[in-house]
């Protein structure tokens, strides 16, 4: 599984890092979907089976895998933030902190104009912690559904199916109508942990394939995961139909198991593995380190300044996995989950006095004309947003068709 995570938050960080490399790596966000639908639904259906489930338990180890990296994250996000950025980047970045603390970072994203593609561009170095919310909102909800499903229902496939379809077509409701919900609230993206979800069931927890048809289910996952990163792009519907590419090939790679080649070698190599080991922490530092990097250092832009970015960001990932992670998930007692919890509470009243103005940065106290600098953004509001979007030239457009045209220069501010 590790050589799957490894896949995963590899698309994504070259995506965030060389988008022109991975157009559609984005989608190791959904691999990870299903990856944690089968790992977490697996746990809850062997202790449901054993009459060991309990519900403490499953969200105190939740806490212990989740807080430590996420809280080291956070206090430094606002650490560079109270360092680098003006008065309106320093209030969005408390608001996404505050988002980001109490685990619903997707739903305030879905209230910023623009969408994901568009905010991509922009200074939001929290924006990647939608996908953390959308799983933890699930490891709050699901446990319950799930245990009392397979509790009381005779056939609990068919309820996960159901409960499948009825997310799925919800996706395909929203994505042309309010795109921005369907890529980001939990709804629209419950189907994809529930493939994972479903995967328990059928595979049995065995995972017993018959060996040939586990080296072509391997192999034919792996390409619909590499085929999705590089056919789609920021203008695909996503996540639409296009969104089985990459859920359908994780699900085939884990139905595979490790008898077959591609797993046993590659995915199961020593450096797969390692990589597997620290995606998570990766996963949260490296967007930060790019939005920071590319604000702050000029030479960020070019590709030699941001590869060192994503080195800066495996260093910082493995630190955080070996000196926080393993410690916190070895300590013992209830001395540990309380101070996460109320470290998290703690980071999170922090973001919001710094999204109520009531703390202010570095910069916005030296400079007395950053009130000014801030409000003349406001003046006039471009309307054409998407000719932003990767790949995109500038598209002709109008605010005030019939008068003689007038041309706007934008700079990029060197």
């Amino acid at each position: 599984m590790d050589g799957l995570r490894a896949l995963a938050v590899a698309a994504v960080v070259v995506f965030h890092a060389f988008p022109w490399m991975a157009p559609g790596g984005f989608v190791g966000v959904d691999v990870f979907f299903v990856i944690s639908g089968f790992l977490i639904s697996g746990i809850i259906l062997r202790a449901v089976e054993q009459r060991t489930f309990s519900l403490t338990d499953f969200y105190v180890r939740r806490l212990r895998r989740i807080l430590p990296a996420l809280l080291v994250v956070l206090v430094a996000c606002l650490a560079a933030g109270y360092a680098f950025w003006l008065v309106d980047e320093w209030e969005s970045l408390g608001r996404m902190t505050f988002a980001g603390a109490l685990f619903h970072a997707n739903i305030a994203a879905a209230g910023e104009p623009g969408g994901y593609f568009t905010a991509l561009g922009g200074r939001t170095p929290l924006l990647h912690l939608w996908s953390l919310g959308v799983e933890e909102q699930f490891y709050l909800a699901w446990p319950i559904l799930f245990a009392a499903i397979v509790r009381w229902f005779r056939r609990p496939l068919v309820a996960i199916v159901v409960l499948l379809a009825g997310s799925f077509v919800l996706n395909l409701a929203w994505v042309y109508n309010t795109p921005a919900d369907a890529y980001f609230l939990p709804f629209s993206r419950l189907w994809e942990l529930l493939v994972g979800a479903l995967l328990v069931f059928v595979t049995g927890g065995q995972r017993a394939m018959k060996p040939m048809a586990a080296q072509v289910a391997a192999l034919a996952g792996l390409a619909l995961i590499l085929f999705a990163c590089v056919s789609l792009d920021g203008y695909s519907t996503f996540p639409g139909w296009w969104a089985w590419l990459p859920t359908l090939g994780a699900a085939l790679v884990i139905a595979a198991g490790p008898q077959a080649a591609v797993n046993r070698w590659w995915l199961s190599a020593r450096p797969m593995v390692w990589l597997g080991l620290i995606s998570y922490p990766l996963s949260l530092w490296h967007w930060p380190l790019l939005v920071f990097g590319r604000a702050v250092w000029m030479d960020s832009r070019f590709w030699p300044g941001t590869l060192l970015l994503v080195v800066v960001s495996v260093v910082l990932a493995y630190l955080t996995y070996r000196l926080v992670e393993l410690r916190v998930r070895t300590a013992r007692g209830w001395t540990v989950p309380v101070a996460l919890a109320a470290a998290l509470v703690a980071v999170a009243a922090v973001g919001d006095a710094v999204a109520e103005g009531r703390v202010r940065s570095r910069l916005t106290t030296l400079m007395v004309s950053a009130p000014t600098l801030i409000k003349a953004t406001s003046d006039w509001s471009y309307t054409f947003t998407a000719n932003f979007r990767k790949r995109a030239g500038f598209v002709a457009g109008e605010v005030n068709g019939g008068r003689d045209r007038a041309v706007i220069f934008i700079g990029d501010s060197y």
